[in-house]
């Protein structure tokens, strides 16, 4: 590994947690795209490549997935979440789905997933040496944290490290389930949020993990997906009892400086949100 890359570590403090069978969260993240269902109707998104995993935050409505569409079925009239889909290429898709009148329903939506950006010039040595970080990361030991009272049924999220390599960052976390069942992981999205008017003073949070508490005291702003450069997991499930770690990376925009806010979001309404 070139001794020019240089590691900028971030302890991520507190840890973020998500209650294992909860149907709805007030505070979920907020999604651009909408789509509007009907009882006793069925609404069918399709993408132009498969699905690999579907999730909403609601029993209100049954979710199923079959090479690449996604079936929507409202069971309960003036019913509203959000709705998560993953796609072979590690796209990520967000929705917030309603319950109204016939006449006004999506009954089919077609959606075109973007593609990745062509290679880059020749030299693929900082693609290896990301490899290599990735990898480095994932065997590396946690950094000193403090950690918040966790509830006991709930899917533990911490975001460990970060690491800055030229327009890369690396997000290292981990996931523990502390519920009866398994936990369906995928790979997070990764979003970049920009406060309006942040309440609170960012510099005094930077290099922690915010409880969900201090995340909500900052305020609404526009969030920005990162687009994944190098993902190092694959969707698995997590089982009762036992802890995951992985590393995700993501392209940093070019006005990406510090203080910055990211939020990750997990299937199953986990969540964290990180000031580097």
């Amino acid at each position: 590994m070139k001794r020019s890359l240089v590691f900028f570590l971030y302890s991520m403090l507190a840890a973020g947690a998500c209650y294992a069978g909860n149907d709805e969260r007030a505070d979920a993240p907020s999604c651009n795209a909408r789509l509007s269902t009907a009882l006793d109707h069925l609404s069918v998104i399709e993408y132009d490549e498969a699905v690999v995993q579907a999730a909403t935050g609601s029993k209100a409505f049954q979710i199923e997935w079959q090479n690449n569409k996604v079936f929507v079925l409202p069971l309960r009239a003036d019913a509203s979440t959000n709705l998560f889909v993953w796609t072979a290429s590690n796209k990520h898709f967000c929705y917030e789905l309603t319950v109204g009148d016939v006449a006004r329903m999506n009954a089919q939506t077609e959606v075109s997933v973007p593609k990745p950006a062509p290679p880059a010039a020749p030299g693929a040595a900082p693609e290896l040496i990301e490899k290599q970080v990735v990898e480095a990361m994932i065997g590396a030991e946690n950094l000193k944290q403090t950690r918040a009272k966790e509830p006991k049924n709930s899917i533990v999220v911490r975001v460990e490290q970060a690491v800055r390599s030229n327009k890369v960052l690396f997000l290292r976390y981990s996931i523990e389930n502390r519920t009866s069942r398994p936990y369906a992981f995928a790979l997070p999205g990764v979003y970049q949020v920009r406060p309006d008017q942040p309440s609170v003073d960012l510099s005094d949070l930077q290099g922690s993990q915010l409880t969900q508490a201090t995340a909500k005291a900052i305020g609404p702003g526009t969030e920005i997906q990162l687009p994944v450069v190098h993902p190092a997991d694959k969707a698995v499930d997590v089982a009762p009892g036992s802890r995951k770690e992985g590393v995700i990376a993501v392209r940093q925009p070019e006005d990406f400086g510090s203080p910055t806010v990211l939020h990750l979001v997990f299937t199953g309404n986990c969540e964290a949100t990180v000031v580097l």
